[in-house]
């Protein structure tokens, strides 16, 4: 066997039981990223609402601005315990208390009767967020079959949307049914608390990861869990020898690494430099594209084009998390047929477009009060998100994730440089709206500052973005990419030069259906 197309199953994943029950698995650990959607949208929901207005007293602008930064600043308050929680017990164990603190904290946002009291649950679901946030993608990445590894990493981030379009269309159920009566955002947040709570039950019906299995020397369990899922409990299988030994591989040259390893490693390279810019120019990019402007503020922006009646701006909101939640899923699925670059490449050039126009209409209505221009702004929303939602909704987590493990062995967590740029721009950008929005009468937008970013965005992705179509990164070099996440590949001042593709000097065969190892044959008993 000279690769690992040799062995894997190349039917239908539905018609393979193991495959089919590890996808089921991975449905409950994807709903970590629904939840999340469901929290930012169901803020955005009951700020329409003049009920919740009411029982905090008509809160201004800086008040909102607190309200909506205090998850962010929660998140920062866990960040730095989140990895060390998921390395240390276990990404489902770590799973289970981010949902167990989410679930504290919605009862307190329910139940919160003052902004003191809101904000402090607001911080602990950030917390909370935060824990869960940061084991669910790693167990998604390292339980998912191979070949589905890509498509299925892309659709983490892209099940924002199903929380968030929940969230949307309850919010205007009990806006419209519920006028008048404080339960109509206190409804919307207990609910927050079930998707939770059923996480907290049912995680321990998922495997595992079997990489971290294999790192606190529990290798029984660890082939256990790839003979069940990966080969339907054939534990001679040459699919679970193969990832076994890749797993013990990429642990054996962490540990290694890691000896003579800090974190000036990420830098010292001009591999690893390169892969650090393209890290952190996608976690500043993805929240300086003015996408927080609709995700945070909704009614403050329609009600700067004459906008005012809540239902028909959460109406609106609920529409169009539907549209973002198919945009984001196609594009999810398209990532091995286009690749990372091209998407990149037409999302910031789209945004750049969509936001100058968006702009351009606003500053049409509030100076000339142009009714058209009002409509602009309206039809240039979807738009927008059309263009953000084919890239960095889907690959947010993938692309980064991807090329962080490309980077460091010293992050068994691999996602923490992206999380605190995604984090740390997160609270700084939910800040400057609120300040944009209470320094310009709800023009802030008309700044200019998103179009800026996401012209320096395309450019970025232009000089640095890594194709990794089909999973061969076409721009950066690597050093011992082999089996997507159970391969670490930080390059060393030594390797950094010496890396090549795979091709038939390496041992790897680059005609698969030569060498093709067919499972799907009806004499083959699933």
């Amino acid at each position: 066997m000279e690769n690992i197309a040799d062995v894997v199953w190349t039917g239908p994943w539905w018609k393979n039981r193991g495959i089919r029950n590890l996808n089921f698995c991975i449905a409950l650990v994807l709903m970590t990223s629904a939840i999340n959607g469901y929290d930012s949208s169901v803020l955005n929901g009951i700020q329409i609402m003049p009920e919740w207005e009411n029982d905090f007293k008509q809160p201004n602008s800086t008040t909102r601005g607190m309200i909506v930064a205090a998850q962010t600043f929660g998140a920062l308050i866990g960040l730095p315990f989140a990895p060390l929680l998921s390395d240390g017990i276990g990404r489902r164990k770590a799973l289970c208390l981010g949902s167990a603190i989410m679930c504290g904290g919605v009862i307190l946002q329910a139940m919160a009767t003052g902004v003191v009291h809101f904000v402090a649950s607001r911080i602990l679901v950030g917390i909370g967020l935060c824990f869960a946030t940061n084991s669910a993608p790693l167990l998604v990445t390292e339980l998912a079959y191979p070949t589905q590894r890509a498509p299925i990493t892309a659709m983490y981030n892209s099940s924002w949307y199903i929380g968030s379009i929940i969230s949307a269309w309850i919010t205007y159920a009990t806006l419209k049914t519920l006028q008048g009566s404080t339960w109509a955002w206190r409804i919307p947040s207990i609910l927050q608390a079930c998707p939770s709570l059923v996480q907290c039950i049912l995680i321990w019906f998922v495997p595992e990861s079997p990489r971290w299995l294999v790192s606190k020397g529990r290798d029984g369990e660890a082939i256990a869990v790839l003979a069940k899922y990966h080969a339907n409990n054939r534990e001679r299988d040459p699919l679970v020898y193969f990832t076994y030994g890749q797993i013990r591989e990429a642990l054996s040259i962490e540990r290694e690494v890691s000896k003579s390893s800090s974190y000036l490693q990420l830098f010292k390279t001009p591999g690893n430099r390169r892969r650090m810019r393209i890290v952190l120019a996608i976690g500043f990019f993805s929240q300086w594209s003015g996408n927080g402007l609709v995700s945070y503020y909704i009614k403050q922006v329609f009600a700067g084009v004459g906008v005012t009646d809540g239902s028909t701006v959460s109406l609106i909101n609920g529409a169009l998390q539907i549209w973002n939640f198919f945009v984001a899923i196609t594009a999810a699925l398209l990532v091995d047929k286009i690749g990372r670059r091209p998407l990149f490449l037409t999302s910031n050039a789209g945004m750049l477009v969509t936001f100058g126009m968006w702009t351009l209409a606003a500053a049409l209505f509030n100076t000339r009060g142009d009714r058209g221009a009002a409509n602009a702004v309206i039809a240039m929303i979807p738009l927008f998100y059309l263009t953000y939602s084919i890239a960095y909704t889907p690959m947010l987590v993938a692309y980064t994730g991807k090329t962080l493990e490309e980077t460091a062995a010293i992050f068994d967590g691999q996602q923490q440089i992206d999380n605190i740029a995604n984090v740390g721009h997160d609270a700084v950008t939910q800040s400057r709206h609120h300040y944009g929005f209470q320094a310009y009468g709800h023009r802030h937008h008309g700044s200019g500052g998103g179009a800026g970013a996401n012209g320096a965005a395309d450019g970025a992705a232009y000089a640095y973005g890594q194709g990794a179509k089909n999973g061969k990164s076409e721009d950066v070099e690597l050093s011992l990419s082999r089996h997507n996440s159970m391969v670490p590949t930080i390059v060393t001042e030594r390797d950094d030069s010496d890396w090549r593709p795979m091709s038939a000097e390496t041992g790897y065969s680059q005609n698969k259906e030569f060498l093709k190892y067919r499972r799907d044959s009806s004499d083959r008993p699933w």
